[in-house]
């Protein structure tokens, strides 16, 4: 008997949490909606070959993942200096390989960048630090002579 009342109540237990557990990553994925984010295609350490995928001293090249109704905004930071902004939506599952991050000026020299992705929570497609949702996902830091790419006027 007392085995039995131990197990019911363990299994209540595991409900509960598991209730609880689901509520935070739903609500995590329906204010964020990316599923993946990373750099498409860097260029190659050996830059004498002409293989930059559309990178520039002006731009990076994004791939991501994102869930059906996404309002998200990519940012690229070099430290906590916002780089440039790029705001992405979606009615439907998409994923993207190659998406342009226009850099709000041009980069000099080296650099470490990388990307994270934000849930536009007010809806007014800017990137409001202090009120949009910051995700679980971004790119790994990568770091890039940017004199070595060309500046090109590749559109959206």
């Amino acid at each position: 008997m007392c085995r039995k009342a131990v197990m019911v109540a363990l299994l209540t237990l595991l409900a509960v949490l598991g209730g609880c557990l689901g509520a935070t990553s739903s609500a995590l994925s329906q204010e964020c909606n990316i599923n993946s984010l990373g750099f498409y295609k860097p260029p190659p350490e050996d830059l004498s070959r002409d293989e930059y995928y559309g990178w520039g001293a002006d731009k990076l090249r994004v791939g991501y993942e994102l869930g059906s109704g996404a309002d998200i905004l990519l940012v690229a930071y070099e430290d906590d200096t916002v780089l440039g902004v790029k705001h992405v939506t979606s009615n439907r599952a998409v994923a993207s390989d190659g998406e342009i991050l226009n850099l709000d000026q041009p980069l000099k020299g080296s650099h470490t960048v990388r990307v994270l992705a934000y849930g536009d929570t007010n809806g007014d497609s800017q990137f409001d630090p202090e009120t949009d949702t910051r995700c679980s996902v971004q790119t790994n830091p990568l770091t890039l002579n940017f004199s070595q790419l060309n500046t090109t006027t590749i559109s959206d």
